[in-house]
């Protein structure tokens, strides 16, 4: 098994795998923050309007925070994969990999470490954000 040294190494080698995580992150954070904006002008009048308790907000701000994450790992990571690739293909990295034998498919499962944890992310996100979806009446019967 490789040290951490090496698998550094490695990784600063490798012509997609660290484009497309620090493309993957900073689409993601950009969603995440513009689907934030959204939810949080969705909440704003309630937030302004003084007959409304906190606690009668929160139902609905965890499940706008839900959606918000949820969208943005879903459209954030895809796009940033998709940069990756042009990327890849603009240097001309893309035809010296596929001139020295190495197959598209190959290639591209050197993102397989990545959509493990985007999928371990996503099922984290829907188990610990997505009780709600479970039992709808559980909002209501919060808000009573």
């Amino acid at each position: 098994m490789p040290d951490g040294a090496t698998f550094i190494r490695r990784l600063r080698i490798d012509p997609i795998a660290l484009p497309a995580a620090v493309f993957a992150a900073a689409a993601t954070s950009l969603i995440l923050g513009a689907a934030l904006v959204g939810a949080l002008i969705r909440l704003l009048p309630w937030v302004l309007d003084p007959t409304i308790a906190w606690s009668t907000l929160a139902p609905f701000a965890k499940s706008l925070l839900a959606v918000a994450f949820e969208a943005a790992l879903l459209t954030g990571w895809p796009v940033g994969w998709a940069l990756a690739a042009q990327r890849l293909v603009e240097r001309g990295e893309a035809r010296v990999l596929a001139s020295l034998g190495e197959p598209p498919a190959r290639t591209i499962a050197r993102l397989a470490p990545q959509s493990v944890l985007l999928g371990a992310l996503l099922v984290l996100s829907s188990i610990v954000l997505g009780r709600e979806a479970v039992a709808p009446g559980r909002v209501v019967n919060a808000l009573l």
